[in-house]
């Protein structure tokens, strides 16, 4: 890569360039005041340059050492030559003086021939430059980013040199950082661009015009290094370059700096580049191959100097083309085929038509939708749903979370610099998608207050700052995902911040064939897939995957093509059938929730399932009226398979309790929040929010009694409820157990003979519950294995201890309660 010398800028650049724009212009003289500049920073060969700096040192010695043996020859020379002459200034205009000064003339000239084999010859004031220069490409980048800019060098002076100037420069990215600053030094000392008039200003990163921790934010000037503090007292120019003015320090922002960002790398800039770094290789021509599509500011430094090794210009734009085109999926796969449920495709939908509407110019970009916040357990598919949105939508994605922001440093301020590289990449690939993975990490500035406090509370403000600053910024929508939206910190899910917050579950069982299809691809075109989604009914969109990549290794290792049987080996593999005792007490736990759930009119059932590790039960739930009979239904619901256990069984498993989405872990979250946060127990003190309202539960007695009390009830409302729809119950779980898949018309056709119960709870005197007390033997299903009566209490065979962990795991049931941080109350 080699570029013509700038000697010959008027005549043989003007005319590869053809007719020219003024920045076109100028973008020829800023690389001639960089070609001037002493700096072997600018060129792919610097250690050419370093040496040709030496061999100027050398030469400099020797001259030196020079100079006194020649003194003392001229003087020799002089008076050997010509004896002393008389003094000419007392007729400085007669024939005597003209005489001298030719004598003199001539005594120079003789000197200069004798002295020709002593002295090397004499270098000009400006070392002459090589015929060819080879400039980096981030250092052509930044040169015609500037002169884009600026267009002139007027418009530079006036913009970055008026006394008391205070600009913000955006270079677009971080790689462009340092040598746009090396750039406009060259240019402050060229007084060709820069007039000596003009005040010189001070640039530098603005990184460095902060003191690091600095948070005050009464005092934004106490956050100035003194270089910067110094500059804007003294009403000196002050540049300070950042990658995007959304990403610079809170504290320069505050000072309403004027905001320059470079323009982005586009087609005739691109053209200008090609030229310069292929010179008398017709370069332009090369770009037709480049479609117009194709979103040249995306292109980043990194990306374009390994283009730029290319040997041809048509290799170049062939690399080009590749980094700013990768290839996608399989064909026809998109946001069509992807499996949502319509609740989260409708903003998903509106998301990309506004992103393409602002990418055509339709639509301005402070009425863009902005990025949602997508709530859902872990392998429900939000990583892949950004990738789809960015690919459906056709811009890039940059993906980042706190732990990968952490890796190098765990430190404040090494994180909160990684999260603005974050940041500045998805600007520098603009239009783009940034996707914060796991934003509960960042953690609650409202939590009770710990040694990690400081800590979060700083954390949390950068994030809000990084996410303040971009809403000015076009093309960077930002996404973020999380599994605990209970977690986050009020102001991050205001709106403005993310305009939706969307829940992404499981695949349900209409869902699941478009699930497996999607994890397919192109294999199995024409298989009916709804069989094996019944085999796949609870699973997360991370098992599908799972199965499936497992069904295509049974095939290689059969030296064939996928079959859909490999497919139904891989989930049979992953999700073997539960023993039969205990798949009949799962199906009673699950039966026993439906016709609570029905019964109390708190939900409705849709499906009820069997699984490798329990149960599951999708419901919708009916709005109503958050009193006390509302929870109190609530609460009947949440405790009711535990109960149907206890009616056929005579005493419930540990199915009901132990992980924090238990049963028995949000029933007791509920009833806590009633005492102490709802305002609907014995006292109207507010005490704590729900979530952390359990907490005191270790510390009060009273409370602990209270809660336990309502627990009981509930459990006692549900054991009413049951015996007065056993027959129901008893047909219900059969039916699950017998097919493993409950829904439709069989399920609707049960819930149907559900005898309603209206009456709040404790209205008929329940009692406590207590072991045994409502033991109640329902014969078991007329299926192989041991039949399962009264005796099988507690411990039906040697199988059911080790599976009571597992059936505690089918605890995430659509019924119950999650309460978001806006107060409204939805599916967990």
């Amino acid at each position: 890569m080699t570029i013509a010398p700038t000697s010959s800028r008027p005549s043989q650049t003007a005319a590869r360039l053809g007719p020219q724009l003024d920045w076109e212009i100028f973008a020829l003289s800023l690389l001639d005041a960089v070609r001037g500049a002493t700096w072997a920073g600018w060129t792919t060969y610097p250690a050419a340059a370093a040496e040709s700096q030496t061999s100027g040192s050398a030469l400099g010695v020797h001259l030196s050492g020079l100079a006194l043996a020649t003194e003392n020859a001229v003087d020799e020379a002089s008076s050997t030559a010509h004896p002393e002459q008389p003094d000419p200034a007392g007729d400085a205009y007669g024939p005597d003086c003209v005489d001298a000064l030719l004598d003199k003339v001539e005594r120079e000239a003789a000197l200069a021939e004798a002295m020709g084999d002593l002295l090397p010859p004499c270098p000009t004031a400006r070392p002459e430059r090589p015929s060819t220069w080879h400039p980096k490409p981030v250092t052509l980048l930044t040169i015609l980013k500037l002169a884009r800019t600026f267009a002139h060098p007027e418009a530079m002076v006036a913009a970055l040199g008026a006394r008391s100037a205070l600009t913000l420069l955006g270079t677009g990215s971080t790689a462009l950082d340092k040598m746009v600053r090396r750039v406009l030094e060259a240019i402050v000392v060229d007084d060709d661009i820069w007039p000596e008039a003009a005040l010189d200003p001070v640039v530098m990163l603005a990184e460095y015009a902060i003191n690091s921790g600095s948070i005050d934010r009464h005092r934004p000037f106490a956050a100035l290094t003194d270089k910067a503090h110094d500059a804007i007292e003294q009403g000196t120019p002050l540049i300070l370059i950042t990658p995007v003015a959304g990403t610079a320090p809170k504290a320069l922002r505050d000072l309403h700096p004027q905001v320059n960002p470079l323009a982005p790398l586009d087609r005739p800039m691109l053209a200008v580049l090609m030229d310069m770094a292929y010179p008398g290789q017709n370069a332009p021509a090369a770009l037709r191959a480049l479609p117009e599509e194709v979103v040249l500011s995306r292109l980043c430094p990194d990306a374009l100097t390994l283009a730029l090794r290319a040997p041809d210009p048509d290799s170049a734009i062939r690399a080009i083309k590749d980094t700013l085109s990768p290839s996608g999926p399989d064909a026809g796969f998109g946001l069509a085929e992807f499996p949502l449920p319509d609740s989260v495709r409708a903003p998903v939908q509106q998301l990309i038509a506004d992103l393409r509407d602002w990418r055509d110019g339709r639509l301005a970009w402070r009425d863009v939708t902005r990025g949602p916040l997508v709530v859902g357990p872990p392998g429900s598919g939000k990583t892949e749903l950004a990738r789809v949105i960015a690919r459906e939508a056709g811009v890039a994605v940059v993906s980042g979370s706190l732990a990968q922001w952490s890796t190098e440093s765990a430190r404040s301020s090494d994180v909160i610099k990684a999260m603005r590289a974050a940041f500045s990449s998805a600007a520098e690939q603009a239009p783009s998608i940034l996707f914060i993975d796991e934003i509960d990490a960042f953690g609650d500035r409202a939590r009770p207050r710990d040694h990690n406090s400081t800590y979060t509370d700083y954390i949390v403000t950068a994030l809000l700052d990084l996410l303040d600053g971009f809403h000015g910024h076009e093309g960077v929508m930002v996404m973020a995902a999380t599994n605990h939206v209970e977690k986050l910190d009020a102001a991050l899910i205001r709106p403005g911040r993310f305009d939706h917050i969307v829940t992404l579950d499981y695949p349900t069982l209409a869902l699941l064939p478009a699930a497996l299809r999607w994890q397919l691809g192109s294999d199995l075109p024409d298989a009916d897939l709804s069989g094996v989604a019944v085999q796949a009914v609870g699973a997360s969109g991370a098992d599908i995957a799972a199965a499936v990549r497992a069904a295509r290794a049974r095939a290689r290792m059969a030296r064939r093509d996928l079959i859909l049987a490999d497919l139904e080996e891989a989930l049979a593999a992953a999700r073997p059938p539960l023993p039969q005792a205990l798949r009949w007490r799962v199906s009673v736990h699950e039966a026993g929730h439906a016709v609570v759930g029905m019964a109390t009119g708190v939900a409705l059932p849709s499906m009820l399932a069997l699984r490798s590790d329990g149960g599951i039960a999708h419901a919708s739930r009916t709005r109503d009226i958050q009193d006390a009979a509302h929870f109190a239904g609530q609460l009947a619901l949440d405790l009711a398979g535990r109960a149907a256990e206890r009616h056929v069984f005579g005493q419930p498993s540990a199915g009901a309790g132990g992980e924090v989405e238990s049963d028995l872990a949000k029933a007791t979250r509920t009833a806590t929040a009633l005492e102490i946060s709802y305002g609907l127990g014995d006292s109207l003190l507010w005490l704590a929010t729900p979530d952390a309202a359990q907490a005191r539960l270790a510390l009060d007695p009273g409370l602990r009694a209270r809660v336990e009390a309502r627990l009981q009830q509930a459990e006692a409302r549900a054991l009413r409820i049951l015996r007065a729809n056993q027959t129901v119950l008893d047909d219900m779980a059969r039916a699950l157990c017998t097919a493993g898949l409950l829904t439709g018309p069989a399920l609707e056709e049960l819930l149907a003979r559900v005898v309603p119960d209206r009456e709040p709870a404790g209205s008929v005197g329940e009692e406590p519950v207590t072991g045994g007390q409502y033991a109640h033997a329902v014969a078991g299903p007329a299926i192989a294995g041991p039949a399962v009566s009264t005796a099988d209490t507690g411990k039906p065979s040697d199988e059911q201890p080790q599976a009571s962990a597992p059936l505690s795991r089918s605890g995430r049931h659509c019924y119950g309660l999650s309460r978001d941080t806006a107060g409204r109350w939805g599916l967990g």
